[in-house]
């Protein structure tokens, strides 16, 4: 590495780490927000992984540039292509910021489901469930009256309890889950039917040392059937928000390119002789 210079031309952080051809690496170029949470030899290790990382590159970049022909590497086009991409971006996600209505009633949810259930098959199995993992020495029979009564002071008392000894838990009777989530928590063969469990099963308890599993199905709904709309709703609302948005954009885009016209700016030379 080569050696800092009191002057202050070369201090430590444009310090030299390594050349490739007549290309530098200097130590500002290192990833610096990285290499503050680090020290001693793991700060070390992490300058050498970026050291190999650049002379990886800078390597084949040489072999690139003498391998390919003028015609392959001349980029100016994709590069001004992309970057333009990326200011109409910016620019359009800037044009409705402050005036895109984010307010979507449950009227226009509802509306787009009814109007869109082909779109909405299930991929997975879903369920509504209860949901109570505990060790052997914490079990208690009320673990299992409060599930299958299922009252709201029966929840309140149930979660109580999970706060205080479940190792894990799951009590919401609104809200729904891929089963297939759920199922992982339960030490069953893979092969059981899962399917047959749903259709047949309200309550299972299982016992595996030292934890037993109480799970109560509420409700569920079968892979290939029709998505319930809570289970949408979230997704829907960002449907709405996103064609909103997109026609407010070009109502934005029409106006300003209008504008434009307007003010002389566009000027057509195709049709003057």
């Amino acid at each position: 590495m080569q050696a800092c210079k009191k002057n202050g031309v070369n201090n430590y952080n444009s310090l030299v780490l390594v050349k490739v051809n007549n290309n530098s690496l200097r130590l500002n170029e290192i990833d610096t927000a990285t290499l503050s949470r680090l020290s001693g030899d793991d700060s070390i290790e992490f300058i050498l992984q970026q050291e190999d990382a650049w002379i990886n590159e800078q390597v084949l970049l040489k072999r690139a540039e003498e391998s390919l022909s003028e015609q392959e590497m001349s980029l100016d086009k994709e590069l001004k292509e992309y970057k333009n991409n990326l200011l109409l971006y910016a620019f359009r996600e800037r044009l409705v910021l402050d005036q895109l209505d984010t307010a979507v009633t449950q009227e226009e949810i509802e509306e787009y489901y009814n109007n869109n259930k082909s779109n909405f098959e299930l991929k997975r199995n879903i369920a509504k469930i209860l949901f109570v993992k505990v060790t052997k020495e914490n079990f208690t029979p009320d673990i299992q009256a409060w599930m299958e009564d299922g009252s709201a002071s029966s929840l309140a008392s149930l979660k109580s309890f999970c706060e205080l000894k479940a190792e894990n838990y799951f009590i919401s009777d609104s809200l729904w889950l891929y089963f297939d989530d759920v199922w992982k928590e339960i030490p069953i063969s893979k092969t059981y039917n899962r399917e047959r469990f749903m259709n047949s099963n309200k309550f299972l308890i299982f016992e595996e040392s030292p934890y037993t599993y109480l799970l109560k199905m509420n409700d569920f709904r079968i892979k290939n059937s029709l998505s319930p709309l809570e289970f949408e709703k979230g997704k829907i609302r960002e449907i709405i928000l996103n064609k909103r948005k997109i026609i407010l954009i070009k109502k934005r885009e029409r106006e300003i390119i209008e504008a434009a016209y307007s003010n002389g700016e566009v000027n057509i030379l195709r049709n003057k002789k």
